[in-house]
């Protein structure tokens, strides 16, 4: 508990950490895997409760449960964790539109020890299994492709890091 920052629990713990906070014009970003969806409901309930409406709110969730097994984090099996991630992708879609659904983190590849053919490979991989998920799901590419990023490591060889930049904005 607490490990990785502020420990929230119940919505009572979103109650103090977001008192007086603008809900609808402050962006919340959940930069966790696991606690993603429960965190994400807490802090809608608490949206909720005072009196902001869901579609009003800001943010972005990394929502990389389907890649975090290649990252050495605790992962759900891959086929559930998929199945998570496309159930939040269609809420989010379909009820917050100011909320950014997917920033697939390669950063976490690289420093598990991948290089950047790896980083750029497994990343576009999992962003190309989750856009067939959601279609299979019955969500249209535009609803919400364009609410998916990317989170890129930069390294020291710095034209390396150019090149790899732009390969994947050209593969994307």
């Amino acid at each position: 508990v607490g490990w990785w920052g502020v420990s929230c629990c119940k919505v009572s713990d979103m109650d103090i950490m977001f008192h007086d906070f603008p809900l609808d014009k402050t962006r919340f970003v959940l930069i966790c895997f696991e606690p993603t969806m429960a965190l994400l409901a807490m802090y809608i309930v608490h949206a909720e409760r005072r009196g902001v409406p869901v579609n009003k709110l800001l943010g972005n969730t990394v929502n990389g449960l389907y890649l975090h097994h290649t990252q050495g984090g605790i992962a759900f099996p891959p086929k559930y964790a998929l199945k998570l991630m496309v159930e939040h992708i269609k809420y989010c879609s379909r009820n917050m539109p100011y909320w950014n659904t997917t920033n697939l983190c390669a950063y976490d590849i690289s420093e598990a020890g991948a290089n950047s053919f790896q980083e750029i490979g497994l990343t576009l991989c999992s962003h190309i299994g989750i856009t067939e998920a959601c279609i299979e799901a019955g969500l249209g590419p535009d609803e919400f492709i364009p609410r998916f990023s990317f989170q890129i490591a930069s390294t020291i060889d710095f034209f390396e890091t150019i090149a790899k930049y732009r390969a994947l904005r050209r593969m994307w």
